[in-house]
């Protein structure tokens, strides 16, 4: 309760608590149960990477439109801007396939426009709430909706905004830094891979969700640190993710067999030469 005098008049008014780290933790939670139960989505994907070390500074984004079957684990992006426009990812039965941008296909001399990659497996008991990229956007909701409390170290609702007009709340989330990079070790090793986790330094999510409970955008933003041997380089990159069209049909197939060559056989054909 606030006192407020004005005057001679002293009146009592109540004045809404903000929600604190537990109550927030549980919108976000809820809203990646209400957004997967809703069963498909558009999709516009924003991905935005700088890359500092000795001697180098990149900045890249890419922009990918498509749309998702939660359910039955169905994606399609189409990439539309950058250097990867016209490149395009699909989920079918557990197989990513991605087919590489034109120039890079020629470059390679590769035998076919598509490979596939096996979907990789998020960890049970997720501390990472999209910061791990699995190939499924499904994923990204279930690791909401299980997000534990000790995976955040602060929350706050920062206010109201329209997303693709319509009205959302934002918040903003602080990732425990120690829990996801133990994450991503046991992530390296439940998917062998043999190379080390990439050090995170820092790391933030916001969502902005509706009135009724769905998410609308959800941002990532990170930066880690890779050093092998005596050259360290510094990576920070913000993936914005918008939700839209409810329940709109989703229909994805996988590309013809014979156009397609398993990422495994490629070997050296995508290393950078010179």
């Amino acid at each position: 309760m606030t006192c407020l005098v004005v005057g001679d008049l002293i009146g009592l008014v109540a004045v809404p608590a903000a929600p604190g780290l537990a109550a927030i933790r549980q919108t976000v939670r809820s809203a990646g149960a209400r957004t997967l139960s809703a069963g498909t989505a558009r999709m516009e994907m924003t991905i935005s990477t700088t890359t500092a070390g000795s001697n180098l500074h990149t900045s890249i984004t890419e922009m990918a439109v498509g749309a998702a079957d939660f359910r039955n684990h169905l994606a399609d992006l189409v990439f539309g801007t950058g250097v990867a426009a016209g490149a395009e990812v699909r989920l079918v039965s557990g197989t990513a396939y991605e087919k590489l941008p034109a120039l890079l296909v020629a470059s390679r001399h590769l035998s076919t426009p598509w490979v596939s990659i096996p979907a990789i497996s998020p960890v049970s008991s997720s501390v990472s709430p999209g910061m791990v990229p699995t190939g499924d956007p499904s994923a990204t909701l279930s690791e909401l909706e299980n997000l534990p409390l000790r995976g955040i170290t602060g929350a706050r609702q920062v206010g109201s905004e329209d997303v693709r007009g319509v009205p959302t709340t934002e918040y903003q989330l602080s990732l425990d830094l120690g829990a996801l990079n133990a994450y991503g070790t046991i992530f390296q090793a439940t998917n062998g891979i043999s190379t080390p986790a990439p050090d995170i330094r820092s790391a933030s999510m916001e969502v902005w969700i509706d009135s009724s409970g769905l998410l609308r955008r959800q941002k990532l933003t990170s930066t880690t640190r890779t050093s092998l041997g005596t050259l360290t380089t510094e990576v920070t990159g913000t993936v914005s993710i918008d939700y839209y069209d409810f329940g709109t049909q989703v229909s994805v197939t996988a590309p013809p067999p014979n156009q397609v060559t398993p990422l495994a056989n490629l070997g050296a054909l995508l290393t950078p030469s010179g």
